[in-house]
């Protein structure tokens, strides 16, 4: 298309797609990807700000707990630790497989807080 169109918001009102802005104040038209041509004087007033979005920032570490206290909130039962022998340890299930298969049960020892993990 050949044709002279115009714009408030800086896409092409026949394709959508996003306009380039003009390179020069000499520059009359812009012409977009769909061969439409728009006028230049329609970004006279446009305000064109630019921003950054870090993404994968560095963010501050919260104290980590001990490996004592670190999950282990939930039932209790007796099982025998097999890294000091404590016989109490709390317990959470997990779904960490396919839906088809069973559930995980995380054990950890209220003592010494080493985890164990059994399949079900």
């Amino acid at each position: 298309m050949n044709r002279t169109v115009a714009t408030e918001d800086g896409f092409c009102p026949d394709c959508g797609a996003i306009l380039p802005l003009p390179v020069d104040s000499e520059q009359a038209h812009i012409t977009c990807i769909c061969k439409s041509k728009i006028s230049c004087s329609t970004f006279d007033k446009m305000v064109v700000a630019r921003g950054e979005i870090l993404f994968n920032e560095i963010r501050r570490k919260k104290k980590k707990k001990s490996n004592v206290t670190e999950g282990m909130m939930g039932p209790t039962l007796e099982r025998l630790c097999g890294h000091c022998g404590h016989n109490q340890m709390t317990y959470k299930t997990q779904q960490t497989r396919s839906a088809d298969e069973g559930m995980t049960i995380f054990y950890y020892c209220l003592k010494c807080g080493q985890l164990e993990k059994e399949d079900s």
